[in-house]
């Protein structure tokens, strides 16, 4: 939402797949980069499909799967609590049922904004996969390799989500080399950076590791944190530079506290 620093940080916390609410940046700490000219005015329908996209927002940040991601370690079983865990999962699904239908509109309304065609494939995601706020709650200190999820419900799910996450891609970084300064405005590159992350996971899941790779690297070029954390971890002589010094710390560790 350009103007907006709460709105983007919702939207930042909801649909990155790389950040959750506790570790999503505080609104006063996203710095813009300054860009020679304003963005145009928006449209009447393009005004519209704002408003639908932040209600879709609203309604997915209410999920409980986003909202709450960590799993039970409870082993008892009790009835009650049973049930209630059924309703919310029957709330969940119509929660994201309605964001789908929302984004649908927005994008009928207004179908050159890149953000919501991202923000659909997450919302997708969310609905055909049974464990994806697994990869929705993926930080900064997330596991390397623990950001997967299981293949989405059917092959034209999964489809449509890589068809959406391209022509995010391609609204918001046509040529896919222009530098953070050159975007036309903060929401594109924003978009453009989430869109990368999420079609790499989703390639992942597919075995496309170079793609996958490929589409790090990009989002990495233009800022995340995450998918550089990946790129490296994902480097086999890294991996094991990172493993002898996380012993030697250990041990570094296990001498001082004798």
């Amino acid at each position: 939402m350009a103007g907006n620093a709460q709105h983007d940080a919702i939207l930042d916390a909801i649909f990155d797949p790389t950040l959750t609410l506790s570790t999503m940046r505080a609104p006063a700490t996203i710095r813009p980069i300054a860009r020679p000219t304003q963005p145009p005015a928006l449209s009447e329908s393009e005004r519209e499909a704002v408003a639908l996209e932040l209600q879709a927002v609203r309604l997915a940040s209410s999920v409980s799967a986003v909202t709450s991601p960590s799993p039970t370690t409870t082993t008892t079983s009790h009835p009650a609590a049973d049930a209630a865990a059924t309703n919310d999962g029957d709330s969940d699904v119509q929660r994201l049922a309605e964001a789908e239908v929302l984004l649908r509109k927005a994008i009928a309304l207004a179908p050159r904004k890149p953000s919501l065609y991202n923000n659909l494939a997450q919302v997708l995601r969310l609905r055909h996969h049974p464990t994806a706020s697994t990869t929705a709650s993926c930080g900064e200190s997330a596991t390397p390799g623990s950001c997967t999820t299981a293949a989405p419900a059917t092959t034209s799910a999964f489809s449509e989500i890589l068809t959406l996450l391209g022509r995010a891609i391609e609204l918001s970084d046509p040529t896919g080399a222009k530098s953070p300064a050159e975007f036309e405005s903060d929401e594109h590159l924003r978009t453009a950076r989430q869109a990368y992350v999420q079609r790499a996971l989703v390639r992942q899941l597919l075995q496309l590791d170079a793609d996958s790779k490929a589409d790090h690297r990009r989002a990495a070029e233009l800022g995340s944190d995450f998918s550089r954390t990946e790129l490296v971890n994902s480097n086999p002589y890294a991996a094991m530079c990172n493993a002898m010094m996380g012993q030697y710390l250990a041990t570094l560790k296990g001498g001082a506290e004798r």
